[in-house]
């Protein structure tokens, strides 16, 4: 089954409190781009339709997210507060596709080519198809198919808020990505150097 661009959203979740990095992931400068740049650009050919997951406007949010808001499409998270699940339910919600590319901003080491191997084991017998490094699935890259949306809002009524919770009973794909592909920055030392 070949998923086109015009068949997914990528949802760019942006919106995390960053406390262990310090300051906003999704507007550190790193190597010349933003760590949010870095994300667009990786999802560019993947889907024709992208959006920044943030939470609701508040007063004390960081001020690259105002600058954000302006600039391109946000979808808010719902419910709020519950991390990536809220960002998750409000994509399904929204898209006018087919699946849901989920991507966290702060995996800057991942490729368009390791995104389109998510989209190239995709069928229409799996509800996600989710990255997997060291046999351990990163449920902030994957692909989800927008028919979830009964499943998502079962898991947030069960306070079930991982992402991961989704995954123990839904039909899905793992594609194993490189170690360094999926390396997560949390803090700023996570970032690697050359």
């Amino acid at each position: 089954m070949a998923i086109a661009p015009q068949d997914v959203l990528s949802l760019l979740a942006a919106g995390g409190r960053s406390s262990r990095f310090g300051e906003d992931k999704a507007s550190f400068r790193w190597e010349g781009h933003t760590l949010l740049e870095r994300a667009m650009r990786t999802v560019a050919g993947i889907s024709t339709e992208s959006a920044l997951g943030l939470p609701p406007e508040h007063p004390d949010e960081p001020q690259a997210w105002r600058a954000l808001r302006r600039a391109s499409r946000v979808i808010v998270d719902e419910p709020a507060g519950i991390g990536p699940m809220g960002s998750l339910h409000a994509a399904l919600r929204s898209a006018g596709t087919r699946w849901v590319l989920f991507l966290a901003v702060d995996l800057p080491l991942l490729e368009s080519a390791h995104l389109q191997r998510l989209l190239d084991a995709a069928t229409e017998e799996v509800s996600a198809v989710v990255a997997t490094r060291q046999d351990m699935i990163e449920p902030t890259c994957a692909l989800y198919r927008s028919t979830l949306v009964p499943n998502v809002e079962r898991a947030i009524r069960d306070g079930q808020y991982a992402l991961r919770s989704l995954f123990r009973d839904l039909p899905h794909t793992r594609v194993p990505l490189p170690d360094r592909a999926l390396t997560n920055v949390n803090r700023l030392e996570d970032l690697p150097h050359k």
